[in-house]
């Protein structure tokens, strides 16, 4: 008799299962797009930063009318007229943009914006800041070059600017200081995380 074959069985080898990442990747620099530029002119992008800041949530501060003086032909370019609101306890040790704009080439030297609302938050209230001058002048001289962008960047410093009486009051004398990068055609990347220290 024929002898019936008998069946043969293949088994399969069950996948070894990738191991779930332990932890988040570091949130990386992000890129910041190339600012449009009108023929012949150079960019300016303004950027906000603060210092490190103890015992308060947060300090909400409303500017308007950031403007750069041209030397060369005395006169004020306003690149930022509509207001804008950041939080300078969020933007301690990190970078936000303000905004950015086309002008004409040449040598400025001062940045002056106003500071028209401050509001602090204590963790259990809020606290509407008085500002006695609200307007701000930064002198520090700085180039812009066509076809590149100069990054400007404002860096306050919370803990001097702000008086809280104890009486939920709170008075708030902007104090600040510019750092004015060299004109480049790649726009620096924005630092999303805190510099850490050591020692």
């Amino acid at each position: 008799p024929t002898p019936t074959p008998t069946a043969t069985h293949t088994s399969t080898p069950t996948p070894t299962p990738k191991p779930l990442p332990t932890s988040a990747p570091a949130l990386a620099p992000a890129p910041i797009p190339s600012l449009p530029l009108k023929e012949g002119d150079g960019g300016v992008q303004v950027r906000i930063t603060d210092a490190p800041t103890k015992g308060l949530f947060g300090i909400q501060t409303k500017i308007k009318d950031i403007e750069i003086y041209r030397a060369e032909d005395n006169k004020w370019v306003n690149i930022l007229p509509g207001p804008v609101e950041f939080d300078l306890i969020k933007v301690s040790d990190v970078e936000q943009v303000l905004g950015a704009s086309s002008v004409g080439p040449g040598n400025y030297s001062q940045v002056k914006l106003q500071v028209t609302e401050a509001s602090v938050n204590l963790g259990t209230q809020k606290v509407i800041a008085s500002i006695p001058n609200t307007k701000l002048r930064l002198s520090v001289p700085f180039r812009v070059e066509a076809g590149k962008t100069t990054v400007l960047t404002i860096d306050f410093d919370a803990e001097k600017s702000l008086t809280l009486t104890g009486e939920g009051k709170a008075t708030l004398n902007p104090v600040a200081k510019l750092v004015a990068g060299s004109p480049a055609t790649e726009v620096p990347a924005l630092r999303l995380n805190p510099i850490s220290k050591t020692g």
